[in-house]
Parts: C-alpha cells; sequence; structure tokens
C-alpha cells in the first residue's frame, strides 16, 4: 500500500536505486499528443515521408511539435523538441507561440514556419531540405505588416490572385489594447498582396483582397481549402462559442466570390470557445477531414464522410482523446480499486469532485476511462485532493481527501457505499489546501498522516495509534523546510524498506 501514489507503479516494476525516468505521454494521451490551454494546431509533411506531422500552437509558451508516426488511421505521433529549438534557443523574448504555420514563403520547395502571436509575425526560413528541417530567425519580411495587425493576429497564406505566389490575410483577434486607432478592429479580416515574389515576397495592404469578407467576432480565425473540389481556394472562419463560418469562392481562381454556405459545418459543435480551424487528410482516403483546437487545449477532429467535393463531416472523438480533467488542479491517487489486478486512478478537481478512472487495460499497459462510481456526486467544496487508503483494514479502499479548506475529509467504503466520516479527522486543519499522504513511518502497522499546506510552515505530521487516533508529531520532520502548497509524497524510492519523501512544489 505505500506505493499507491505513485505514478511509477503503472509505468514500470520496482528498481534498484537510482532509477532511471521516462516521460510516457501515451498513457494519458493515446496518440502521443499533449496539448497546452488555447491550441491552435496546423499540419504539414516536414520529412517528405508522405505523413502529415503536426505542430500546434498555444498562448502558454512554446509551440510544440510532433512527427506523425505512419501512413495508418488512428496514426500516432511523437514530440520532437529539436524540430524547434533554433526557434526558442534563446528563450521566449522576442517569440510566439500561439498561431504557428508552415508554408514556402522563400520558394524553394522546403517548408518556413511563420507564428504569430503577440509579437506580430515571425518568420523561420527553413535552410535544412525538404526531409531535415532546420530554421533560422529572420525578421525583415513582416516589419511592415506588423505595423498594422496589432497584438493577437492570425496569418493565413494563400496564392488568393493565382499569379503563382503566395498572399497573406490576417484574422485579427483581441489585442492587448482597446484603441482601434492603434490595432485593427478585433474580428475582421486583413488583406496583404504579394507585391513582390514566389522566393522574395513583398506584403502590401490591400482591402480589395477581403471584399465581402465580413467581421466575424471577437476573433477572427481564417483558414483557406478547396472543400468543393473545384480548384479554387474556400474560405473557412472558427469563431468562439459558435459552430464555424464557411464561404464558397464562387468566382474565379483569379477573383474569388465569397457566397456563404451555412449546412456544410452545421454539425459542429457550438459549445466549445477558440474554435481554431485547420484541414488535413488524416485518414488517408482523399478528402480533407477538420481539426480544431479549443481554450482548454483538446482537439477535435471531424472526418469528412462525404465526398472530396461534397464534404460531411462526423464527430471522431477518439483521434486525440486525452485524459484530462474540466477545470484542472488534477491530483494522482493509484490503487487496485475494483480488484482486477491492475491500478485505476482516482483525481481531484479545482471543483472539489473525486473523479474515478477504471483501467480497462492491464497492468503494464493501462487504458484509463472516466467511470461513474458511488463516490463520483461526493464533493469537499473546492480543490480535492483525493486518496485510496484502507483507513478501516476491511481490505477494500475508502477515500480520504484535502480540500481548499485546509481540513482533510474521509468517506469510509461498506461494500460500496460511501459514508463521510466526520469525526477521525475533525481536528486536522492546516489552514488551506491541504494535501494528505499516508504511510506506516514508525513501522507499527498502522498508517500515520502527512498533511501538506499553502504556507509550508503549516505542513503537519500525524501518527496514528494504532486504533485512528491522529496525533501531530512535531520532531520526525523538523530537518525539512516544506515549500508552500507543497504536496508531500512517502514512499521507499530507494528500495531500502524505509520511507523517502518527495514534495511536489508550486
Amino acid at each position: 500500500m505505500k506505493n499507491l501514489l505513485l505514478l511509477i507503479i503503472i509505468l514500470t516494476s520496482i528498481n534498484i536505486y537510482p532509477q532511471n525516468w521516462l516521460k510516457v505521454d501515451s498513457i494519458f494521451s493515446v496518440s502521443g499528443v499533449t496539448v497546452k490551454s488555447f491550441s491552435a494546431p496546423e499540419f504539414a509533411d516536414l520529412n517528405n515521408d508522405g505523413n502529415p506531422d503536426l505542430i500546434i500552437g498555444n498562448l502558454d509558451d512554446k509551440a510544440d511539435f510532433f512527427w506523425n508516426n505512419s501512413h495508418d488511421f488512428p496514426t500516432t505521433f511523437w514530440k520532437d523538441t529539436s524540430v524547434l529549438s533554433n526557434v526558442y534557443q534563446n528563450g521566449q523574448t522576442n517569440t510566439n507561440a500561439a498561431y504557428p504555420t508552415f508554408i514556402d514563403l522563400d520558394g524553394d520547395i522546403d517548408r518556413d514556419l511563420v507564428i504569430g502571436g503577440y509579437n506580430g509575425l515571425r518568420y523561420y526560413q527553413n535552410i535544412g531540405t525538404i526531409s531535415l528541417p532546420e530554421f533560422v530567425a529572420v525578421d525583415t519580411i513582416f516589419a511592415n505588416v506588423n505595423t498594422q495587425i496589432g497584438t493577437d493576429a492570425q496569418p493565413a497564406f494563400v496564392d488568393i490572385d493565382d499569379d503563382g505566389d503566395l498572399d497573406l490575410f490576417m484574422g485579427i483577434g483581441e489585442s492587448f489594447s482597446l484603441d482601434t486607432t492603434t490595432f485593427p478592429e478585433a474580428g475582421i479580416t486583413l488583406g496583404f498582396r504579394n507585391t513582390g515574389t514566389a522566393s522574395n515576397p513583398m506584403f502590401t495592404l490591400d482591402n480589395t483582397l477581403v471584399t465581402g469578407i465580413p467581421d466575424i467576432g471577437l476573433n477572427s480565425y481564417p483558414t483557406f481549402v478547396d472543400l468543393d473540389n473545384d480548384e479554387d481556394f474556400d474560405l473557412v472562419f472558427g469563431r468562439d462559442l459558435q459552430t464555424l463560418v464557411y464561404y464558397r469562392n464562387t468566382g474565379t481562381k483569379q477573383n474569388p466570390i465569397w457566397t456563404a454556405n451555412t449546412t456544410t459545418f452545421s454539425g459542429v459543435e457550438t459549445s466549445s470557445y477558440w474554435k481554431n480551424p485547420t484541414f488535413s487528410d488524416l485518414d488517408y482516403d482523399g478528402d480533407f477531414d477538420l481539426i480544431y483546437g479549443t481554450d482548454d487545449g483538446v482537439l477535435y477532429v471531424y472526418r469528412n464522410i462525404g465526398t472530396v467535393s461534397a464534404p460531411s463531416f462526423q464527430l471522431y472523438s477518439d483521434y486525440f482523446k486525452i485524459i484530462k480533467l474540466d477545470g484542472g488542479s488534477a491530483t494522482v491517487s493509484l490503487a487496485d480499486f475494483d480488484n482486477d489486478g491492475d491500478n485505476d486512478l482516482l483525481s481531484g478537481t479545482w471543483l472539489g469532485k473525486f473523479v474515478y478512472f477504471k483501467n480497462d487495460g492491464t497492468s503494464t499497459k493501462p487504458n484509463f476511462k472516466v467511470t461513474t462510481t458511488a463516490f463520483s456526486n461526493l464533493t469537499v467544496n473546492s480543490y480535492s485532493s483525493p486518496v485510496f487508503v484502507d483507513i478501516d483494514k476491511d481490505l477494500d479502499y475508502d477515500i480520504v481527501s484535502g480540500a481548499l479548506s485546509g481540513q482533510v475529509f474521509l468517506y469510509i467504503n461498506n461494500n460500496g457505499t460511501f459514508t463521510q466520516n466526520a469525526t477521525m479527522f475533525s481536528g486536522i486543519d492546516v489552514g488551506w489546501m491541504s494535501i494528505p499522504s499516508f504511510a506506516d513511518l514508525d513501522n507499527d502497522g498502522d498508517l500515520d498522516l502527512l498533511v501538506g499546506g499553502e504556507t509550508g510552515s503549516e505542513t503537519k505530521y500525524y501518527t496514528n495509534d494504532g486504533n485512528n487516533v491522529f496525533t501531530v508529531n512535531t520532531t520526525a520532520f523538523s530537518g525539512v523546510t516544506f515549500p508552500s502548497y507543497g504536496r508531500p509524497i512517502l514512499s521507499d524510492f530507494d528500495n531500502d524498506d524505509d520511507y523517502d519523501l518527495t514534495i511536489g512544489d508550486a
């Protein structure tokens, strides 16, 4: 029972100290793709193997790149930090992460990288090859454009006038200023015609390019794609808390006429914020599928189950499925709760609930699924940190949880029914943000309790007298300085038959 709280249980067998750790994203993200808040996906074949690779922008820190593993559906991806190492080699000063796109901006056949965001547009030329990219910063091409687009503009490149070079459309978002004399109005789209060449572009503001394109709302997320297979580019907008907006080009390749189509994307959900769309043939059937990011990072995939000229989009929720909690503040407790020989997962949330993930896989290849249980409706109001523990020694798992209040809550498992015991830990209060951890630290056959708190000095250790009467002990950890918002875990890390201490630190 000592190791109930350690993720190592599901990843490795017991090792002799020291241990080597390998981050395994596929445990909670089957595709291998991990996401951050406000995700912005883009696909491109960067190694010329016929498979679309993936870059994901975000509003947190750095964009992330993932190689596509195979020409199968559904495929898996692996994260490669080296691809963008030059972009962020000096930290994040004067870089962006929000809106990445791969396009051939210098006419040499390989893909270059442009990332939009707070610092305008940043251009990274690919000085590598079509199979082995290497990106270096070039800050001259968008110097003029950046003075006109604000701090939250998303780029979309397309040869809209069919003259052999790429033009630029900028969807305008909510810049960090409400002064529209300095920044353009959120929701509009600006057009910049390439007045240079395919290998030496020069982008000049040209409002005629956006004739017929309306203000889309607070944030404009444009992308161009030939959805009706008529050899010209159509226009799709993502929006906040609404479905996508689709304009067919009913004109020509040289002179587009934008005609609204309200049916093609009528089945797309309308509840998520920050719909940031892109298109790629993910299932290798010759037509475009829809992928978009959201404010909580989750990627939505809609497969085209229609045809190449008459698309029909159906949600495919398993492609980038991620084990993720609404609202965040996830915690981890692992135990074989259903007694089937593998470890299941219990997590807390900032809403105070207990979320149970049943392991439908095996002890070495877990497959976690959210499952309703008898304790699904229990709550400690805010910031729960539940752990599985057999506190009453009846061979089933009870739940002990910390909470924002600083108290410790106990729910006794009686043959699958959970009842709160309000007396056992009634005298425990660490102020705020309690985080419990159990271990038989004094080796007397019962479980003692260590509780982390918002303030490091409030972290407290309680010894168990054998009858679940807990008394504060001020000496056992007298040599430890606990951090604020500490998350202590007791476990035998070095496999020498005593408990070691690991502390998570906010």
